[in-house]
C-alpha cells in the first residue's frame, strides 16, 4: 500500500491524498456495494466488516474521492468519483461508472481524496501520522503480510517494551515481567 500526499507549493497543507493497492481489485459486483452506505460485504470477518470504513474514512479527509479499480480477474478498469456537495445539491441516488477496456492481467485499486478538511495531516504532524497507522495495522506490519508506504517511506512496528521489575511491596524481590494476556467479551465481538 502507497500512500501519497500532494502538498500544496507554499504551505505546509496537505491538497490531495492518493492511497494505492496491488492487491485484487474490485470486480463488478464487489465495486458496486463498495459505494452503497453500509452494505455489508458477503465475507465480514476482516478489516471491512461493516462495509462504511472507505466512504467514512475518505470523507472525514475530503469532499471529493474517487475510486479507480481494476480486478484481477477481468480486463475492465472503473472509476467511480464521489463529490459530497453535489450529491447533496442534485439529490443524486446514483454516480456514473467510467469504464475502460484494460489489455492486462494488473490489478489495483487507487483512491484519492481530494478538496480535504481540517482533519487531513499536515507536513508537520505526518510522523505521528505514520506511528498511528503502523501502531493501527502492527499485526499485519509484525507478520509481513502487508508493506506500508508512507511519501515514501515504509512503515514498520517495534513493540514497546515491558516493565520488568520486582513487585513495589517486595523491592528486593525476583523481577516480574509485568504484562497480562487477556480476553474480553462483548456479545459477538472478542479482543485478546
Amino acid at each position: 500500500v502507497d500512500i501519497d500526499i500532494d502538498w500544496a507549493p507554499d504551505t505546509n497543507q496537505a491538497q490531495a491524498i492518493i492511497i494505492r493497492d496491488n492487491a485484487g481489485g474490485m470486480d463488478a459486483s464487489h465495486f458496486e456495494k463498495a459505494f452503497m452506505p453500509a452494505e455489508r460485504p458477503d465475507n465480514d470477518e476482516g478489516l471491512h466488516e461493516f462495509g462504511m470504513g472507505m466512504k467514512t474514512a475518505a470523507l472525514w479527509l475530503g469532499s471529493i474521492y474517487s475510486v479507480r479499480t481494476k480486478s484481477y480477474h477481468e480486463r475492465v478498469e472503473r472509476m467511480i468519483t464521489f463529490d459530497q456537495n453535489k450529491v447533496i445539491e442534485e439529490d443524486l441516488l446514483e454516480l456514473p461508472v467510467d469504464q475502460k477496456f484494460v489489455d492486462n492481467f494488473s490489478h489495483y485499486t487507487e483512491v484519492r481524496i481530494s478538496n480535504l478538511t481540517g482533519n487531513a495531516p499536515q507536513r508537520k504532524s505526518l510522523v505521528s501520522c505514520m506511528e498511528e497507522i503502523a501502531s493501527i495495522y502492527r499485526q499485519f506490519l509484525r507478520d509481513d503480510e502487508i508493506d506500508i508506504y508512507i511519501c515514501g517511506n515504509k512503515l514498520g512496528y517495534e513493540d514497546p517494551d515491558i516493565l520488568e521489575a520486582p513487585y513495589v511491596k517486595e523491592p528486593h524481590g525476583s523481577n516480574i515481567k509485568w504484562v497480562l494476556n487477556g480476553e474480553v467479551k462483548f456479545m459477538q465481538y472478542r479482543a485478546k
